[in-house]
């Protein structure tokens, strides 16, 4: 899924995927990526595990670096949590790659100097957690965090699909403590769509945020029977939004 060719026209998907997910989440969503194709489509799902061990602005440039050899100009960048604080990154670092984005349940960094020390010291926390507690029972606990709404995942997370290592390496090295506030952005030319779930009230939050200051380029949506996992929490809810938005954003 990871590797594409390089094409000329058309639509490219670039889709990052969050913590304790693996690429192929994207998978169940080929098809109705593939309906906006124009002349020709391609799917980039990276896999970001292999990343797990770079800095977050190392790993934005070597996204960044990746995207460009896939296709320099009109991608539509789709990112959830995790991925979607690595999509703030890149277009704040080179939006010229993208014709529109997509950003799901992500933090934008608007963060003060003591919430981003306490942020550090509990990622810490849970970075031991990946490193040492028994799957089953990691896997329990991270469903229980107020920002899932209590539903249930809907995703495989077979111990055998990550790395131990990496998994800790990542929720340090790519910390909402060094993430950057995209909310002090001079201008912003992209179209964005920022999706939250309705049972996902800190990030709605963060929603009405982004819209505030950019009221000309970003929308908000919140989706209904959804917490943090939007696109899989609530599948046809999550198509409806994005359908609307790159129906009026892109040139079909």
């Amino acid at each position: 899924m990871e590797a594409e060719t390089k094409s000329s026209g058309g639509n490219s998907f670039i889709c990052l995927h969050g913590n304790l997910q693996t690429n192929t989440v994207w998978n169940q969503f080929s098809d109705f990526f593939s309906s906006f194709s124009g002349c020709e489509y391609s799917l980039f799902a990276p896999d970001l595990w292999r990343l797990a061990g770079a800095s977050l602005n190392d790993i934005t440039c070597k996204l960044a670096r990746e995207i460009k050899a896939q296709r320099e100009t009109g991608n539509i960048l789709i990112g959830y949590s995790l991925g979607g604080r690595i999509g703030f990154e890149l277009i704040k670092q080179l939006s010229s790659l993208f014709k529109a984005a997509i950003i799901i349940s992500a933090h934008s960094g608007n963060l003060t100097e003591r919430e981003r020390k306490d942020v550090l010291g509990n990622d810490r926390v849970m970075a031991e957690r990946f490193l040492k507690t028994p799957w089953h029972e990691l896997l329990s606990y991270w469903d229980t965090l107020p920002v899932f709404g209590g539903m249930p995942c809907r995703v495989k997370r077979a111990e055998n699909d990550f790395e131990r290592q990496k998994l800790s390496q990542m929720i340090i090295n790519c910390s909402k403590a060094y993430q950057s506030n995209f909310l002090e952005l001079t201008s912003l030319t992209l179209p964005i769509l920022y999706l939250s779930g309705e049972k996902d009230p800190k990030y709605c939050v963060i929603g009405k945020a982004l819209v505030k200051q950019f009221p000309e380029t970003v929308s908000h949506v919140i989706i209904p029977k959804a917490a943090h996992r939007v696109p899989w929490d609530n599948p046809d809810g999550f198509k409806s939004a994005v359908e609307h938005f790159l129906n009026r954003v892109l040139v079909r």
